[in-house]
């Protein structure tokens, strides 16, 4: 009985090994376009022609629709008799997968089983048409970086404009008093990516996005604690992110139990928003969309200037508060995380931000409608990964070239990274992104190149 085990084993992972060589043969020339699996380009960016300049500006078309709403996703998703060519490799991939699916879960082991499923993963994520779509939109922008007569600037909002009103948070039927400024006559509720109460707010809006869903009473639910995450991230909200707003995007129906709790928090507190995944202004129903992708949804709201993205299941903490003033002050549009060994990615579900100006409300338009026609995008929410699967295809390629990063750890696996401006405590969830309940405390030394200069005797950076 072994000898056959081993002879399925070696099976399995020739036929894995084989289904890999091929995609990234296949991928690596496709079209003769380069593959963003691995940053490879030098920093300095070259200067385009003049003729390439004239075809990289943006055009006032360009930043119009960047502010029009998107199509529903019901519209936006690819018909079964979609135009779209599939790649020729597809079906082969597929019938191989499904061979060697019935192997594993009859003859694998537990160790065999998990590596194959990894490798099954990683094949999912691969697209050449997403592939091909980076390489063009990262040149192009990466191009109108080097078009700007100087460093990139934000606009900057008029505090003086900021007046008191009474809003209505409509799901709850309350009322509350909000600071806000005087909506622009090109900017319509229907263009909001949350809500009536949201939009109220006018433009300049600085937004900490959230996704709430599933079963807070699952032992996942219990263990993390996600509604308690919502409470005392609210709560320290003004001490980490002062005159932000926390967007929550939820699932739950009106006459849900925990819809008391929710609108006890917004009819009582002016800090948070609520939006609901199955009635946005801009895009109507989104709860097909893979659920952590909601609280992306802030970056293609023309009343959002200034976005990041966190999890429930987190806190806000000194050391990012440091980060993200350090990034607020410098000259660069987007602003990446990675606080920990087990970091290396491009893109941190919960560890990234951007300030969005003309040049990246086009780019942010564009990712979005070439992401809806991913089946990424619509995983299912018991998928675990998708949402850094969208930001590593439709965002890190373009992003990265406008980015200021702090990285503790992977410094030398990813280029022009920042260390981070303070030294780590030897406290718990002394990381970014640290699952608040579990209560770790990282212990690991940080390599002398991710310190800053100054310090370089910060063995914990």
């Amino acid at each position: 009985m072994m000898f056959y085990r081993n002879k399925y084993q070696k099976v399995l992972g020739i036929g894995s090994f084989l289904m890999f060589v091929m995609c990234v043969y296949h991928a690596s020339f496709d079209n003769n376009e380069q593959i963003v699996f691995v940053e490879s380009v030098p920093e300095r960016r070259p200067q385009p022609s003049r003729n390439q300049s004239k075809s990289l500006l943006i055009s006032s078309k360009e930043v119009n629709e960047s502010k029009q709403p998107f199509p529903s996703p019901s519209t936006a998703r690819i018909p079964s008799n979609s135009n779209i060519p599939e790649d020729p490799l597809a079906p082969l991939i597929r019938q191989s997968t499904s061979l060697l699916d019935n192997l594993v879960q009859t003859n694998a082991g537990d160790s065999l089983k998990q590596n194959y499923f990894e490798l099954k993963s990683m094949l999912a994520l691969w697209n050449p048409e997403a592939s091909q779509w980076a390489t063009k939109w990262s040149k192009r922008y990466r191009q109108m970086l080097d078009q700007l007569l100087g460093p990139w600037t934000l606009p900057r909002a008029n505090d003086e404009t900021l007046t008191r009103i009474t809003s209505v948070v409509e799901q709850c039927k309350c009322s509350r008093t909000i600071w806000a400024r005087s909506n622009q006559e090109d900017q319509h509720r229907e263009g909001s990516t949350c809500s009536q109460h949201a939009f109220d707010r006018g433009p300049f809006q600085k937004v900490v996005g959230f996704t709430f869903y599933g079963n807070p009473k699952s032992k996942l639910g219990k263990s993390r604690k996600y509604f308690r995450g919502i409470e005392e991230n609210l709560h320290d909200l003004p001490h980490f992110y002062p005159n932000w707003t926390l967007r929550l995007y939820y699932d739950l129906e009106a006459n849900h139990t925990l819809m008391a709790d929710l609108c006890a928090l917004a009819c009582s507190n002016e800090h948070i928003d609520l939006c609901y995944v199955r009635n946005l202004p801009s895009d109507g129903d989104i709860a097909k969309v893979f659920a952590m992708n909601w609280r992306f949804y802030p970056i293609k709201d023309p009343q959002v200037q200034s976005y990041v993205s966190r999890d429930l299941d987190s806190r806000f903490s000194e050391r990012e508060k440091a980060a993200i003033v350090e990034w607020e002050q410098s000259s660069h549009a987007f602003h990446f995380m990675r606080d920990h060994p087990s970091h290396s990615i491009e893109v941190l579900g919960s560890g990234w931000g951007v300030r969005l100006g003309p040049m990246e409300r086009v780019m942010m338009t564009e990712a979005f409608r070439q992401a809806q026609r991913d089946p990424i995008f619509w995983a299912s929410r018991k998928a675990y990964g998708p949402d850094q699967g969208f930001l590593k295809r439709y965002l890190w390629p373009w992003g990265k070239w406008n980015a200021i990063t702090h990285d503790s750890y992977t410094c030398l696996q990813f280029p022009r990274t920042s260390p981070f401006p303070t030294q780590r405590q030897m406290r718990p969830n002394n990381y970014i992104a640290s699952v608040h309940e579990s209560h770790d405390i990282l212990r690991i030394e940080c390599p002398s190149k991710c310190r800053p200069q100054a310090h370089p005797d910060w063995k914990y950076c």
